[in-house]
């Protein structure tokens, strides 16, 4: 039995092709930033445009990353049979549907943030709310349901508070967790006091700065070194350092170098590349998230003062993004929960 390989494009604004990748699999959601391209589904071992034997092999959830400066293969989040894959409006979030439950990633970590069980069957759609707050869920079971994904919704309604001084240090310290489960929740408990909550981190975040072209310079020299020691402090240097390390590793990769050197540079753009593990980039992100969330005018200050940071970082384009998003919602009169509004 002969099957084709299908492949998925993506164009340029002037409509010329500018990457062309074989997902392997059954279903595919974009970002709403046209960033990521989820997969899920099964695949099978294909030669030459035939099926070679009759098992499928279960994939893992899979993200292309489309906005990679050299392309690169996907990174896996799920490790088992999966389908209707889902972004939520901000992009921050991606559910699938496991056949046994719903699951919930944060994009940013690639961990599991919520998992919600329900229907008897597989489930044969997903899609969020406008805001992102709720999930809903049509199964072959003939039923479909509602999932709140704040874990805050009281009697159907999103409900504002203020929080003590050490719970905002605990909140604070919480998005930065590992567990994104935790994160997550600091999250929603955070952008549920807006006012306070865009007064209280707008001193504690920053734009993301340039880094001087001889440190960087340094630093990649330093990847070449014989003691295993330095090179691995300078490796977790340059991993905090994010998207200025990303862009000057490029560059060295560009030049002649040695093959270790370009295993090691390798090795850490992949890193860079892939789900975020380190804390406070994770927190800064969840930050921006907040702010959205929060909506005040104090928090669009904040969020301004992030967009303008190193031109290209996660951090920078995450901020940009959520203003657009908080003025595109004024705009069309949409309103949020609750009555907070951008003019706060």
């Amino acid at each position: 039995m002969a099957v084709s390989r299908t492949s998925a494009a993506c164009e340029s604004l002037d409509g010329k092709e500018k990457r062309r990748i074989v997902p392997h699999g059954l279903q595919l959601a974009l970002s709403p930033d046209a960033r990521l391209l989820a997969v899920t589904g099964r695949t099978w071992k294909i030669d030459d445009g035939v099926i070679q034997g009759q098992e499928a092999h279960a994939v893992t959830l899979r993200l292309w990353n489309l906005a990679e400066w050299k392309g690169g293969g996907p990174y896996g989040l799920y490790s088992d049979v999966c389908g209707n894959p889902a972004f939520s409006p901000d992009g921050r979030l991606l559910a699938i549907d496991t056949g046994h439950a719903v699951i919930l990633f944060e994009v940013a970590s690639g961990k599991e943030v919520r998992r919600f069980r329900g229907h008897e069957v597989g489930v044969l759609s997903l899609s969020f709310s406008s805001d992102g707050r709720l999930l809903a869920s049509g199964s072959f079971d003939l039923t479909g349901l509602v999932w709140d994904v704040t874990g805050l919704m009281r009697s159907g309604r999103y409900g504002s508070t203020q929080r003590s001084s050490k719970e905002m240090d605990a909140l604070w310290t919480d998005l930065a967790s590992s567990e994104a489960q935790r994160a997550h929740t600091a999250m929603w408990k955070l952008a549920a006091a807006p006012d306070q909550a865009s007064a209280f981190l707008a001193t504690r975040i920053h734009p993301v700065e340039s880094v001087p072209e001889d440190k960087l310079l340094r630093l990649i020299a330093k990847l070449d070194s014989l003691d295993f020691a330095e090179r691995q402090e300078v490796t977790r240097e340059l991993e905090g350092l994010a998207e200025p390390a990303e862009d000057a590793l490029h560059h060295a990769l560009d030049k002649e170098s040695s093959p270790e050197f370009r295993r090691r540079a390798e090795q850490l753009l992949s890193k860079l590349r892939g789900p975020t593990s380190d804390p406070q980039r994770l927190r800064a992100l969840r930050v921006v998230a907040v702010l959205e969330y929060a909506a005040t005018r104090r928090a669009k200050d904040t969020l301004e003062a992030l967009a303008r940071g190193y031109p290209g970082a996660l951090l920078t384009e995450q901020a940009k993004s959520s203003l657009l998003r908080l003025c595109q919602k004024k705009a069309g009169s949409a309103g949020y929960p609750n009555g907070v509004t951008s003019d706060r």
